[in-house]
């Protein structure tokens, strides 16, 4: 996880510095899926960040259900633009 701090100046001069954290990817194995494992990374993550703003994250098809559940809203719609014919990880 990378936190960072971004200086942010809106049109009207007033500035300001948010702190924002950044994560490639969490995951866990198939064989530890509804064994409450997700849940309890989450909510590790979720206390860690309570008093961040905002909470964003992007989730595949399959997580988004359970992100659902975690108390998470869909804010947008994302259309894949390209796949690449890779080896799956």
């Amino acid at each position: 996880m990378i936190r960072l701090q971004v200086l942010m100046c809106l049109q009207d001069g007033d500035c300001m510095y948010i702190e924002v954290s950044l994560s490639d990817s969490v995951f866990v194995l198939p064989q530890f899926h509804r064994h409450g494992v997700g849940r309890k990374m989450m909510a590790s993550m979720l206390e860690r960040y309570s008093d961040f703003h905002q909470i964003m994250l992007t989730a595949d098809g399959e997580a988004v259900d359970f992100y659902k559940s975690l108390g998470f809203v869909r804010a947008g719609r994302t259309e894949p633009m390209w796949i690449y014919a890779g080896k799956e990880h």
